[in-house]
């Protein structure tokens, strides 16, 4: 399940009031009596930052930052936008040397995918497959 956007603002921003309230109780005599609990709170909260960042880092990026060697990537195009069958305006592609931007396409009168040339504004990578049990 992917986190809300919503859900993913609150956490950014109660991230820095953690901070506070971890620093306080570090402070207490008797946590710091106990370094383990602080090693624990510091982790737990380096494990929520480091989560954070590397689910914002699969955001949305300019199309000037994208991979050129023929990585499958997601794109986007207001091109491609379509209320009915795209509302995204995404689609799978990859940067072909002799053309530009390559994207597999739709026909639906001809009922299979095509490929074309677009013009993306943004790109994102690919998720990993899911794991298979065969």
């Amino acid at each position: 399940m992917t986190p809300s956007p919503d859900l993913l603002a609150v956490l950014r921003e109660a991230l820095p009031e953690l901070r506070a309230v971890a620093s306080t109780i570090q402070d207490c005599a008797e946590i710091s009596a106990h370094s383990s609990w602080a090693d624990r709170i510091d982790t737990a909260l380096a494990r929520i930052d480091s989560a954070l960042s590397a689910h914002e880092a699969q955001g949305w990026r300019p199309i000037e930052s994208a991979p050129k060697d023929g990585t499958p990537l997601r794109l986007f195009a207001e091109s491609l936008i379509d209320e009915d069958f795209n509302p995204s305006g995404s689609a799978e592609g990859h940067w072909c040397d002799d053309v530009g931007w390559q994207a597999a396409l739709w026909n639906d009168s001809a009922e299979e995918f095509y490929t074309a040339v677009i013009y993306p504004t943004h790109w994102q990578p690919l998720p990993p497959p899911p794991e298979t049990t065969t």
